[in-house]
């Protein structure tokens, strides 16, 4: 099968032309079929679904803030994409975590551990767990795996059911996709850090109740205020926090970018991720023209796979681009989000090679190359190159 045939993008989703769609392509063998919906058109979410259940194709999705094909962001309409697969597609209810992994968690480490490959993972971007989950996928699999992903959930950051499989459509949960190939990854945020390094010296979970033994949210308010010139307070706070979110500071690497949320009547700071107790961090501010050099940088994946288009070291071949940036990114550049994604994306598609890329705007990002840790990002743009 081409790569240009393996993504299919549906302004308008029905029944009869998702049929139609599939049975014009081969059947799916030894494949998934990802679906993604833009969140306007979650309403036709039981019809896809009771449509994909009645072809008998395995599939898997989420509902996002918006989709990105033909470098271009959609806000309304579903993504197709037909991945091979390496195992069986697993939905994870992240809350059930803690007390141990279903049995047939384990094939995900028959089928990748040794050999390699890549593990593409869909989130509710709004379960407090994920951080932990990486953690432990991670110590399972190891280094020998690449690591792609994002948090799915709408613009509002109201949680509703997001992820959906066969099964139905669920919170709190996660698609986890085995795939047999390999992948590139490129990271990269382009915030900068602003104020003294700051420790988080309680926290629990998501919530950050004390920086540098004071009230949190007194700190970021100091900070933002000698530093950018800006009053916040619980008033204003998702107006001004995305400006300024929190960045834990990591050697040899960008600092992990975490959104602080909401503001509460007890000075803590809530953020979509985890912020580990006795992190070193700082508040950070956000450039357009840095976030979208940034963005050039993390896309530089897709350009060196199309130079190298034919065949790499390894004599495998590009595949397919995904991108997944943050919806507060597309929020916060407005009118210049087209820039951010050219920036990003054109620069695997100009060549003597045509890669496809597609994505999604996301809730939280998720991305290594297998080497160290993988996070759940804020803010942050995510690339990948997936390799025959």
């Amino acid at each position: 099968m081409e790569p240009v045939e393996r993504v299919l993008y549906m302004e308008s989703p029905s029944p009869a032309g998702i049929l139609e769609s599939l049975e014009s392509g081969p059947e799916l063998s030894g494949e998934v079929l990802l679906v993604l919906v833009a969140e306007p058109s979650a309403s036709a979410l039981g019809e896809v679904i009771a449509t994909l259940k009645g072809i008998r194709a395995p599939f898997m999705g989420a509902v996002v803030p918006g989709l990105i094909f033909d470098h271009q962001v959609h806000l309304r309409g579903i993504l197709l994409l037909r991945l091979r697969l390496a195992a069986s597609p697993l939905l994870i209810r992240l809350d059930d975590c803690g007390e141990g992994y279903p049995a047939d968690f384990l094939q995900l480490n028959e089928a990748l551990a040794e050999g390699g490959g890549t593990l593409l993972m869909l989130v509710d971007g709004l379960n407090g767990g994920i951080s932990g989950f990486l953690r432990e996928i991670s110590g399972l699999l190891g280094n020998h795996v690449a690591y792609l992903g994002g948090g799915a959930g709408y613009r509002d950051l109201v949680q509703r059911p997001c992820i959906f499989s066969p099964a139905g459509v669920f919170t709190d949960a996660a698609v986890v996709i085995p795939l047999p190939c390999r992948a590139e990854v490129g990271i990269r945020h382009g915030f900068a850090r602003v104020g003294p390094l700051l420790v988080a010296t309680r926290t629990d979970n998501g919530r950050v109740y004390e920086i540098d033994w004071r009230n949190a949210f007194e700190v970021y308010q100091d900070v933002v205020r000698k530093t950018c010139a800006t009053e916040v307070g619980r008033e204003n706070f998702r107006a001004v926090a995305p400006y300024h979110p929190l960045g834990i500071i990591r050697e040899g690497a960008e600092e992990l970018i975490q959104d602080p949320v909401a503001a509460y009547a007890d000075g803590s700071l809530k953020c979509l991720g985890q912020i580990p107790e006795n992190s070193p961090m700082s508040i950070m501010k956000g450039d357009p023209e840095a976030m979208i050099r940034a963005a050039r940088d993390a896309g530089r994946v897709l350009w060196e796979a199309v130079r190298g288009a034919g065949g790499d070291a390894e004599g495998s071949r590009p595949q397919m681009g995904i991108v997944i940036d943050c919806v507060s990114r597309f929020l916060m550049l407005g009118d210049r989000f087209g820039e951010e994604l050219a920036a990003v994306s054109l620069n695997g598609s100009e060549g003597p090679a045509q890669l496809p890329v597609t994505g999604f705007l996301s809730l939280g990002e998720i991305g290594s190359s297998g080497e160290g840790w993988v996070d759940f990002h804020n803010k942050t743009v995510v690339t990948g190159v997936l390799y025959d």
